[in-house]
């Protein structure tokens, strides 16, 4: 059976005695023709939209699923939003928006969006365009003069283009390099961290997603308006849609019921102030609510027209770069070839979303939440399978539930060896300090045999400092601190205390000797 359901009328004519009927047609429907005047002819009305619903059955496995899902991925508080043609099939609040207060999620509960922001930037540049102020293949540089890139040593151009459609050659890493800045200057100083920089690939030659494309495109919209990204992106694209509780700074949206943001530690969601990246606001930090999502969702699907902005441009965001046929990249969108569906996630250090338009169905599915978590788009795809009829599929899990469960079994561990080394060695200590032990030579094999020690020591600490790049992130630890668990670095922090006690330990002790051996 269809998820969605909708009403048709019908009228039925009633049925007529042959004999009367051919009596109308051949001698009275004539006569009553000829007497008539010709009636006016009225424009033709458009036919009412079908009226579509859930199921009882449906809204009931929507809500296990959901509840399931955030029982699984420890998520504090969840916010989904359904709509089908310009109706709203769905919008409910899940948990709480603060655990502490128990204040509860509500449609009007704001959140940080992460990547879903990136199509609001896309609609100001394409307004920059229109307006004749640019051309899409005009290289960056040409406005942010300073900005250059390099590849394989050599200065290459980059376009606007490339920018929009993540083909520009930008490192994915280069999201660690991002500082967290909140003064007027911050979206200069964050994509200044880019000059110089070394692509991965020939510009324009295959997608590479890297969120600091869009901080780009932001100074790009601030340089050529002449106002702050903000301000411009408010009074042009927010308040023109319509959008009037979607926020460009977080001090605003904090004076609105910006809800808690929350990371996991212990394996239980903690409260968490994540610093601010203001430089980052145009690829990540536009923050919304279910009630503004509704009419994001509308606007993006063309089934409602808000006055004052032309939603052709929409429908551009929604095309795949036409220079790249393989890519899967709109303008801030993720369209994917083979599929009906055009979507894109988005994750910060303490909240996550999803949001999934079909055009052909004319649906759009939205998800906000308060931890940064993978479950948050297993359950927007789980919700739109449901809606197709079909099962939800498990959850692989969250990659930040694995690094906290991996962490605390290490601290668990770790622990109590740190200080059970601790221990031990300030005991040696104490002993050397009171001359009950004293050094002792060693031969070219115990100078050997040290050196190989310490070694064994630093290629340890290395390790552990290299393990962003290991995992295949490449990021510094300054970033992994502020985007994973808390327990992440504790866990790291404490097994390098534990090797560099035992490591002193082995040291200590090696080269000494209690002093009755000695005699």
């Amino acid at each position: 059976m269809s998820y969605f359901k909708y009403n048709h009328s019908r009228k039925i004519a009633p049925r007529l005695p042959t004999l009367v009927l051919w009596l109308a047609a051949i001698v009275i429907l004539p006569a009553w023709i000829i007497g008539q005047e010709p009636a006016p002819v009225s424009p033709q009305e458009p036919a009412p939209e079908p009226v579509y619903q859930l199921s009882p059955d449906q809204i009931e496995k929507i809500e296990t699923f959901v509840a399931n899902q955030m029982r699984l991925g420890k998520m504090p508080g969840l916010s989904v939003v359904l709509v089908r043609g310009s109706q709203t099939l769905y919008k409910k609040g899940f948990g709480f928006a603060d655990r502490k207060t128990r204040e509860p999620v509500t449609p009007a509960t704001l959140f940080e969006l992460g990547s879903t922001s990136k199509a609001f930037t896309a609609l100001g540049v394409l307004l920059l365009q229109r307006r004749g102020l640019i051309s899409l293949d005009d290289p960056v540089d040409r406005y942010i003069h300073w900005l250059k890139f390099k590849y394989r040593g050599k200065e290459v151009p980059v376009s606007i283009h490339q920018l929009l459609h993540q083909s520009s050659g930008i490192p994915f890493n280069t999201i660690g390099t991002i500082p967290p800045l909140e003064g007027d200057d911050a979206l200069d100083l964050t994509v200044k961290t880019l000059r110089g920089q070394s692509l991965a690939h020939q510009p324009g030659q295959k997608f590479l997603y890297a969120t600091i494309n869009y901080d780009v495109l932001g100074l790009l919209i601030q340089t050529l308006s002449g106002e702050s990204y903000e301000d411009y992106m408010k009074e042009k694209v927010l308040l023109p849609l319509g959008l009037t509780s979607t926020y460009l700074t977080r001090k605003e949206a904090l004076e609105r019921g910006l809800a808690q943001g929350y990371k996991l530690f212990f394996k239980k969601p903690l409260a968490y102030r994540a610093p601010y990246y203001r430089g980052n606001v145009p690829a990540g930090y536009v923050i919304t609510n279910g009630d503004d999502l509704e009419r994001w969702l509308k606007i993006q699907l063309g089934t409602i027209e808000p006055e004052g902005f032309p939603l052709e441009l929409i429908s551009k965001t929604h095309e795949r770069d036409p220079q790249l046929p393989d890519s899967p990249y709109g303008m801030g969108w993720f369209v994917l070839p083979g599929r009906a569906d055009i979507l894109h996630g988005g994750q910060n250090p303490n909240y996550a979303s999803l949001f999934i338009l079909n055009p052909d169905l004319e649906l759009g599915i939205g998800v906000l939440a308060n931890l940064n978590s993978d479950f948050v788009g297993e359950t927007g795809l789980g919700i739109l399978a449901i809606l197709m009829g079909r099962e939800p599929r498990i959850s692989a899990g969250d990659f930040n539930a694995k690094m906290d469960n991996a962490s605390t079994l290490i601290l668990i561990a770790g622990i109590p060896l740190l200080i059970l080394a601790f221990i031990l060695f300030c005991i040696l200590v104490g002993r050397i300090i009171r001359k009950q032990r004293q050094y002792r030579r060693r031969g070219p094999i115990g100078i050997i045999t040290a050196i190989s020690v310490s070694l064994l020591f630093l290629a340890f600490v290395y390790l552990i400092f290299s393990f962003p790049t290991l995992i295949g992130y490449a990021v510094p630890w300054s970033f992994v601190t502020v985007w994973q668990p808390a327990t992440l670095s504790m866990a790291a922090i404490t097994l390098v205390s534990l090797i560099f006690f035992l490591y002193l330990y082995f040291l200590f002790r090696f080269f000494t000797l209690p002093v009755a051996a000695r005699q």
